[in-house]
């Protein structure tokens, strides 16, 4: 039983449980389940989308159901999951779903319950009115065609109804147009596959007459059955064409014209001819020029030919066709014939296009940018070289062959030959810039006075014209001296006999001759003998070098040679030497003697011809004897000695010198083009005596070498955009032809292949890009091949070739273009926000440009519906920002309002960028315009959109081209439909046919030329424009239009000049002035002006559209280039520009840079027997400017000077006299200057080892072994360099070898040597690392150099000294004596330079000392050294320490300096402290110099200036200072006391321009004697306001010395002077006032010319007051007057002044003065400076009314002090005044009586 109840019990519960829930199901209802919405009443199909429909709802759920939940499966309803709202999500079509089913369903995922209903949709239909697929059509038939043929089946209409709403009609509406419905007929079918679309055809009514109607325009309406019914409509324009052929035949097509430019106006250039088309067609016809971009030509009114049915037309030019204009000579316009219907023109035209060949007529003559230049150069430049200084730039604007010019030097002055210069180019077209050659250099001497200046013409003549036209410019060069023309020897050796008992005064020889190019005292030469005159046993006259003997000879000399080195010296010091040898001969043993003594002989390169030939004869003293020849020396198998038997004449016999074979110059020893031959002379017999003949065979070069490229091919890669004279590269080509000859000499040219691209340098062969390259990749390529001749200057001359390959990269810099200029769109002020408006395209030539658009920030405007100006400010939103553009789509950001603009205008830039650099090139700009229209509000009426206000005024030249559109005309209907129906009458008949308004588009035009009618000008015609609606619409807008015709040969500017010249320096900047072009209007010269500048680089320059002001915009490229040609234009509103050339040459004369030396020390090594004029070494500096056509000059300095001279054009440096050897090399301080402005230097070290060889055995090292030298081995250092051994050898192919050597020293090597790679060469190292105490302070090392060339070996020997350097380093501490403080020391003020100061001594920390290896350097000095140039003005001896002055030391600029001496290793080594020692120098004062009102030293002894300028206002009261004329004075206080007065001239006061008038007014003005202030004295100098004052300061000191300072006073008028203001206070401007000052006269400085100068004078600094009379603390006025100084000097009115300044801190057409208003802090100016009189009490002088309050307190608290006192203690003082007096008492009041003591006083008071 229990187990039964456990299984049944549970049971019974689910079943309980079971019942109650499905019971409760069975109860759940759907309480809405929006049927009756949407299926009884039906959904409309034009519901909108998220319309809500209602909501689900559900009962008979369990109370504790509460996660219920709905959803649909319906894809156009949309139920919230929660609250059961019904939304519609899509769109619903009647026509393509009438109805459709949709479940909801109702859920509950916790319980498992769901409920579904399934509910049907029925879609309630719309009617929509049907619509065209466009609104209008357009067809063109013949009027041939038969009644009833259809000609059009275009018309597609559609209705997107069903049922009667989208069954529609055709009809055509007779109430717009009647004669057209009745014409044509209207049909119309189902479209195929298209249900409820429909296509409408056309056919024909009635016959069709071309000659009564040539167009119908059909009103198209169609209609559908809808309650109401609905309607579009459109128009179909129907143009009737002749069954003939109507169109007008042109008769003398094709139409070319050879037109030459600058033909005059109304030039008749032919004549155009047609009829009218078809058959018996007597319509009227016209002519225009539809098409004439450039406006050059008009037609002459029609002629008609009645017989022929002709009509003809004269083709005219307006006079202004230029050639230059055109890119090419072809040029063509269109000319346009058409019949014309009442006067107008109809459709039926026909076009030609005239080709026209502009032909240049040789108008403009080649131009010089100058007409005479003036160029100084040094004598001694070299063949070839360019003319320092100069280069001019030619111009010939004229095209092709007209264009081109040779460029040659006329005319020379003197003229002793025709070529001494040479020009570059010497032909081109249409520009050049020119340069002169130095072709025979050796006629620019300064030494004849007939080649010192030289007066040239270059003349530009035209090559290809029968005219040639020519242009010249003059060049005058004069020739300087440089005073390097040295004496030169006939000979460098000559030879002479002696014998031992010739007597005093015997002449030895007078063939020495030496002469000198230089004239005058300069060039006068005298003579001494420099060496070899040890026992002074010779003379010589210094005048005529006559050797002379000067007493007997000793038996010591005789049979040896004398050799005497001869010197000569001119005027200037230069000088040269010979050697002169002497042979003493034993008069008791004398060898056979030559005759002649010496001989010299020539021979060609290559052959055997010897000039003169060589033959001798030697005569022995004994009589008895025969003489014998031998060759002993320099044959080299090259040479024949012939010994010819004795003639009768000579009894002895003669030798005679023949080559065997030809000689090349460079197989000459040293390849010095000179063979010496030795001939020995032999007497014979037992005891044979001999003599040696010397003969020099001198080798002629022949030009048998060409030149050689090393390499041959070079190749570079540049971009497009590369700047102009940028370096490429340098080739080399080598000449093995005798040096520093023409056959050796090589220039570049360019052959072929650089298409003008690239350039040579001439004379270093550097190749660079042209000044005006064109590198487009799409007009030449990539690739140049370029082909370079090097060729020698011999003759024949030599050439060698080399390739140049330069790869061209593309670069993107060109700027885009848009597709238009213009852009006109529509917008609906409702549309959304990313709605895209239009696009505004545009394209960049360059393939691989990025675009990227934008709107111009500040562009945008916009215009109320009256067309007025709105602003933000104005609106509750920005309509900045209502336009955005992404890519090209410009698209709504922002909202629109219709009543508050309905038009805006921006500009929308198109920006390149570089995808190499991220860099932008220079954008493209187009003007866009957005109407904002309205939507629909059913108001039918129409609308003028532009413009707004009902007129338009239109002002047009009577020269403007038929066909061109006036203006634009806007219309809605509704506000939101375009207008397409425009009709216009005009006001008189007078004003018809002359504009014609497009009628569909609005378009008003120009249709009759106004040049060829004779009209009354400026004349007015007025136009009345109707823009109406579509029918069925009948309303319309009227719109009045005024033309304004005026005379276009009264508004055409004429520039004041036919043409300008403007030149710049190589150092312009941004923002520079160049010069002003001005034009004015004849007729009316108020008009204004706007100027306009163009060229082929248009970004160069910028122009002020107002003034013409010409300024640099890009300073790279016009400091680039050398001659810019452009255009400047002057317009007036719409006239035609007229232009003038713009020659703008920039002169190349400023450095920005010195010199640079190719390396900064040069090391060279000579022997003692290099002839002299020889080159042993050059220096090479180069200008690193970009382009500097400025030569380099070189100068030396130094003891090497003596001997060695520098060429001032080459750098070579050559001997110039014997070298005598010297132990220590020869230095030489190079300079290298290079001309311009300003003159820039560079300087270099040359040192120059001579070997003594005079003496030795033909090997040595440049330094002798005998002389130790000491170098430095540095401790701790490994394998360090310690000094390079340079050693020579005499033979013509040595085999050196060097090897070390310690003499006593057995110790490991310390020492190696190393291969330099020279075998002349070793560097001597250290082997390892050096250890200080293993070995010796020191050692000796010997260098053993060998030469093992045949035929035997030669060595030799040097020793050196190496000195070990410690690390430890010394120090001024490590002295005894040393007390840590610094060295004192004084001098006196005005001592000369080079003054003994004091020694500085410090001491090394090794046993023993090192003290003689110490190095001292002074590192800096503190003290005030601006006057010393910002340098210390004292040096320090390296070795001994002795300090001594540089400069004159001036107390005033200092009372002492500090310095900071150092000492340190000759390697540098110096300790980290005690290594510097302070020395401070105490400048003593004396009394030495007067006083001065300029500056003696820069920052010294300085005073206010010698000439001064200032300025008073004409109402200053007198003893006003308004000045101090202060003086300087190098001396002490002590002695630096002055007195100043005026100058006994008195004061005088002058007229501006005026020199006449002057006025004595000695009173003006009195000065301070002990101060120097100036102060007024006059009342009044209102008088005076309209000049200035001048008078003569004196200073003078106590001992009587004076200077003098001149003072101009200008009298100011208030309203005269500007006022800057800042924002700081006075006293915080105060300290900075004089720097803006002067920055503000650096601004005026442009403005200067050489007649006047502009500067600011008399600054006063006050706060800052405005103009209602409020002061500002924190801010201050700063007022000056602006004083123009020149022939004519006044004060500028304020408002000129003004003018002179930009406006603000964001003006940027200066950058100076925008940079001095941002720096300190100007926030307002520049305005005009007022005294205010009068200031409100709160606002100025404050501190004032609060003293005055102060004082009110004060006195009311005494007045209350005294009021206590008196009622305290007034009464007890009566009383006791009182009772000292006698009076009667009457009666003694009580004390108790109620009146009180002051009342009883009184009646005390009243009894008395």
């Amino acid at each position: 039983m229990e187990t039964l109840k456990r299984i049944v019990l549970p049971i019974l519960v689910l079943s309980q449980i079971a019942w109650m829930v499905g019971c409760q199901n069975q109860n759940a209802q759907w309480t809405n389940d929006l049927s009756d919405l949407l299926t009884n009443t039906g959904l409309r199909e034009d519901l909108p989308v998220d319309t809500k429909l209602g909501t689900l709802s559900i009962t008979g759920y369990p109370a504790d159901v509460v996660h219920l939940s709905y959803s649909t499966n319906s894809s156009y309803l949309n139920v919230n999951e929660t609250t059961g709202e019904v939304r519609l999500s899509q769109q619903l079509r009647y026509r393509d779903t009438p109805t459709f089913g949709v479940t909801f369903f109702a859920r509950d995922a916790r319980q498992g319950i769901a409920e579904e209903r399934v509910v049907t949709v029925n879609v309630r239909g719309v009617n929509h009115a049907p619509y065209f697929d466009v609104p209008s059509y357009q067809v063109s038939i013949k009027d041939s065609l038969p009644v009833g043929t259809t000609f059009y089946t275009f018309i597609y209409f559609s209705d997107v109804d069903t049922g009667p709403n989208g069954t529609v009609t055709l009809t055509c509406d007779t109430n717009t147009n009647q004669v057209a419905c009745q014409t044509f007929a209207l049909s119309m079918n189902p479209a195929a596959g298209k249900p409820y679309s429909y296509l409408g055809s056309v056919s024909t009514l009635v016959i069709l007459n071309y000659n009564n109607l040539t167009k119908y325009t059909l009103p198209l309406v169609v209609t559908d059955q809808g309650n109401p019914p609905l309607s579009t409509t459109a128009t179909l324009t129907v143009n009737i064409e002749s069954q003939f052929q109507r169109q007008p035949v042109f008769l003398n097509t094709p139409i070319t014209l050879n037109v030459d430019e600058g033909m005059s106006s109304a030039a008749s250039l032919g004549y155009v001819q047609a009829r009218p088309g078809g058959v018996n067609v007597t319509a009227p016809l016209g002519f225009r020029i539809s098409e004439d971009a450039k406006r050059w030509f008009y037609l002459e009114p029609t002629n008609y030919d009645v017989q022929l049915n002709i009509y003809s037309a004269t083709i005219r030019t307006y006079g202004n066709i230029n050639r230059a204009a055109l890119s090419s000579d072809q040029y063509s316009f269109e000319i346009t014939v058409a019949e014309l219907l009442n006067g107008q023109p109809t459709q039926v035209a026909s076009v030609t296009t005239v080709q026209v060949k502009v032909n240049d007529t040789n108008t403009f003559s080649p131009t010089f940018a100058t007409n005479s230049s003036d160029v100084k150069v040094l004598e001694g430049l070299g063949v070839g070289a360019i003319i320092p200084g100069f280069t001019v730039g030619v111009i010939d604007l004229d095209q092709g062959d007209n264009g081109f010019f040779s460029i040659q030097v006329t005319g020379v002055k003197p003229s002793p030959v025709s070529d001494i210069f040479l020009v570059q180019p010497t032909s081109a077209q249409s520009s050049a810039t020119v340069y002169l050659i130095a072709n025979k250099p050796e006629y620019l001497s300064y030494d004849d006075p007939n080649k010192r200046q030289y007066q040239l013409v270059i003349t530009a003549r035209e090559t290809r014209t029968a005219q040639q036209n020519s242009g010249t410019t003059s060049v005058t060069i004069t020739i300087l001296n440089r005073n390097n023309n040295p004496p030169v020897f006939t000979r460098s050796e000559y030879l002479t006999s002696l014998v031992d008992n010739r007597p005093v005064g015997t002449t030895v020889t007078d063939q020495i001759r030496a002469s000198d190019t230089n004239s005058g005292d300069a060039g006068r030469i005298t003579y001494s003998i420099a060496a070899g005159n040890q026992n002074l046993y010779f003379l010589i006259d210094q005048n005529q070098a006559t050797i002379t003997l000067a007493k007997m000879l000793t038996y010591a000399v005789t049979g040896q040679y004398v050799v005497l080195t001869i010197l000569a010296r001119d005027g200037t010091g230069l000088n040269a030497t010979a050697t002169l040898r002497i042979q003493i001969i034993d008069s008791t043993h004398q060898g056979p003697k030559f005759q002649p003594p010496f001989i010299d002989t020539i021979v060609l390169e290559n052959q055997v011809d010897l000039r003169p030939p060589i033959q001798f004869v030697a005569s022995p003293l004994q009589r008895d004897r025969v003489v014998a020849y031998r060759i002993i020396g320099g044959n080299q198998g090259l040479f024949n000695l012939t010994t010819n038997p004795p003639s009768d004449a000579s009894k002895q016999p003669t030798g005679t010198i023949t080559m065997n074979r030809g000689v090349d110059y460079n197989d000459t020893p040293n390849r010095s083009g000179v063979i010496q031959l030795i001939v020995e002379a032999n007497s014979g017999g037992t005891d044979p005596l001999t003599t040696n003949l010397t003969i020099n065979v001198y080798v002629q070069d022949s030009n048998n070498h060409p030149p050689v490229f090393s390499p041959t091919t070079y190749s570079t890669v540049v971009t497009e955009i590369t700047p102009p004279e940028t370096y490429l590269l340098t080739l080399n080509a080598t000449d093995r032809d005798a040096p520093n000859t023409n056959n050796s000499k090589i220039h570049y040219v360019i052959s072929g292949g650089s298409r003008d691209n690239f350039v040579v340098d001439y004379t270093t062969g550097v190749i660079r890009i042209a000044s005006r390259p064109n590198l487009t990749i799409d007009r030449f390529g990539d690739q140049y091949n370029i082909t370079v001749l090097a060729i020698d200057e011999g003759s024949p001359p030599n050439t060698a070739t080399a390739m140049v390959y330069v790869k061209v990269k593309d670069s993107v810099y060109r700027p885009p273009t848009f597709s238009s200029q213009t852009f006109t769109f529509y917008v609906n002020e409702n549309a959304t926000r990313n709605t895209v408006i239009g696009t505004t395209p545009a394209q960049s030539p360059d393939p691989r440009a990025m675009l990227s658009y934008s709107i111009r920030p500040g562009s945008i405007t916009a215009r109320n519906k009256n067309l007025q100006p709105v602003t933000s400010s104005n609106l509750t939103f920005n309509y900045n920002t209502s336009f955005a553009i992404f890519n090209s789509s410009i698209v709504l950001n922002g909202p629109l309002s219709y009543e508050y603009f309905v038009r805006t205008d921006f500009q929308v830039q198109a920006v390149v960028t570089n995808p190499d650099t991220n860099g932008t090139i220079s954008p493209a700009i187009a003007n866009v315009t957005i109407f904002i229209v309205r939507p629909v509000q059913n108001v039918d009426t129409v609308t003028f959109l532009d413009p707004a206000n009902g007129s338009v005024y239109v002002s047009i030249y009577n020269m403007l081209p038929v066909g061109t559109q006036l203006y634009q005309l806007v219309a809605l209907y509704a506000q939101n439909t375009p207008i397409s129906r425009y009709a216009y009458t005009a006001q008189a008949p007078e004003s018809a046919g002359y504009i014609d308004v497009n009628n569909q588009t609005g378009s008003i035009t120009l249709v009759q030329n106004l040049a060829a009618i004779r009209l009354t000008l400026p004349m007015n015609f007025t136009y009345f424009v109707t823009a109406s609606a579509n029918p069925p619409r009948t309303t319309s807008a009227v719109v009045t239009v005024v033309v304004n015709v005026k005379d276009i040969n009264a508004e055409i500017p004429v520039f004041s000049q036919v043409r300008y010249n403007f030149t710049i320096y190589n150092n312009a900047t941004q923002g520079n002035f160049i010069g002003r072009i001005s034009a004015t209007i004849p007729g009316s010269p108020q008009n204004p002006v706007t100027y306009a500048l163009q060229g082929a680089y248009p970004d160069a320059f910028f122009i002020d559209n107002r003034t013409g002001d010409i300024r640099v915009n890009n300073a790279a490229l016009v400091n680039s280039l050398l001659l810019f040609p452009l255009f400047g234009q002057a317009y007036s509103e719409n006239s035609p520009r007229t232009q003038v050339v713009v020659y703008i040459n920039v002169i190349h004369f400023y450095n920005s840079k010195p010199p640079v030396f190719r390396l900064p020390s040069y090391t060279f090594y000579t022997l003692d027997k290099t002839p002299i004029s020889s080159i042993i070494g050059q220096v090479n500096a180069y200008n690193p400017d970009v382009y500097y056509s400025s030569t380099i000059n070189y100068t030396a300095s130094g003891n090497g000077t003596e001997y060695f001279q520098i060429d001032p054009v080459t750098g070579s440096i050559q001997t110039k006299k014997s070298l005598m050897f010297s132990p220590d090399p020869y230095v030489l301080n190079v300079t290298a200057t290079s001309s311009g402005v300003p003159v820039q230097s560079s300087f270099a070290t040359v040192r120059i080892f001579v070997a003594n060889v005079s003496s030795g055995s033909g090997i040595g090292f440049y330094v002798p072994s005998s002389d130790l030298e000491t170098y430095y081995a540095y401790v701790n250092c490994f394998n360090c360099p310690i000094v390079t051994i340079k050693g020579y050898s005499t033979r013509p192919q040595p085999s050196l070898t060097f090897n070390l050597s310690i003499p006593g020293y057995d110790g490991p090597r310390n020492f190696t040597l190393n291969p330099t790679g020279d075998q002349t060469a070793t560097d001597l190292r250290t082997n390892g690392t050096l250890k200080l105490d293993v070995f010796k302070r020191w050692q000796t090392v010997c260098l053993t150099l060998t030469d093992t060339s045949p035929p035997s070996t030669l060595a030799t020997t040097r020793c050196i000294n190496v000195t070990f350097v410690s690390s430890q380093p010394p120090g001024f501490d490590l002295c005894p004596w040393y007390n840590g403080s610094a060295l004192q020391a004084n001098i006196s003020e005005h001592m000369d330079p080079g003054t003994y100061v004091a020694t500085v001594v410090a001491c090394s920390p090794e046993k023993p000392p090192n003290d003689t290896n110490m190095i001292y350097t002074i590192t800096d000095g503190n003290g005030p050294i601006d006057c010393y140039g910002g340098k210390v003005p004292f040096k320090i001896d390296p070795v001994s320490g002795n300090i001594t002055t540089l400069v004159t030391l001036l107390w005033n600029c200092t009372r002492s300096i500090t310095l900071n001496v150092t000492v340190s290793y000759p390697n540098g080594t110096k300790a980290a402290d005690g290594s510097t020692r302070q020395v401070v120098i105490t400048i003593d004062p004396t009394d030495s110099s007067g006083p001065t009102f300029g500056s003696l030293l820069p920052g010294a002894c300085r005073g206010i200036g010698t000439e001064v300028t200032d300025g008073i206002l004409d109402f200053t009261p007198p003893g006003t200072v308004f000045i101090q004329m202060y003086a300087g004075d190098c001396d002490a206080p002590q002695f630096g006391k002055h007195s100043y007065t005026f100058d006994p001239s008195g004061i005088t006061f002058r007229l501006p321009g005026d020199s006449v008038y002057v006025q004595n007014v000695p009173n003006a003005f009195v000065i301070n004697n002990s101060t120097g202030n100036i102060m007024t004295n006059l009342l009044n100098y209102r008088q005076y306001s309209r000049g200035y004052f001048e008078m003569t300061v004196v200073a003078t000191d106590d001992k009587m010395r004076s200077a003098t300072a001149k003072l101009t006073v200008f009298i100011v008028r208030e309203g005269q002077r500007i006022k800057f203001v800042f924002g700081k206070t006075p006293n915080d401007l105060r300290p900075v006032a004089q720097d803006f000052v002067d920055g503000t006269n650096n601004f005026l400085s442009q403005y200067n010319t050489n007649l006047n100068s502009y500067k600011a004078y008399g600054v006063v600094l006050s706060t800052h007051i405005d103009k209602n009379a409020y002061y500002y603390f924190n801010e201050t006025d700063m007022c000056f007057e602006v004083i123009r100084q020149g022939n004519m000097p006044e004060v500028l009115p304020a408002m000129e002044a003004i003018r002179l300044f930009p406006p603000d801190s964001t003006s940027s057409w200066n950058q100076i003065m925008t940079d001095l208003y941002w720096k300190y802090g100007v926030t307002g100016g520049p305005q005009v400076c007022y005294v205010k009189t009068t200031t409100h009490w709160w606002s100025g002088y404050w501190f004032l009314w609060w003293f005055l309050i102060a004082l009110a307190l004060f006195i009311f608290v005494i007045a209350l002090i005294l009021n206590i006192l008196a009622c305290c203690f007034w009464p007890m003082y009566t009383r006791g005044y009182l009772k000292s007096r006698p009076y009667i008492v009457l009666d003694e009041p009580p004390v108790t009586s109620p009146v009180s003591d002051f009342e009883w006083q009184e009646s005390m008071h009243r009894i008395n």
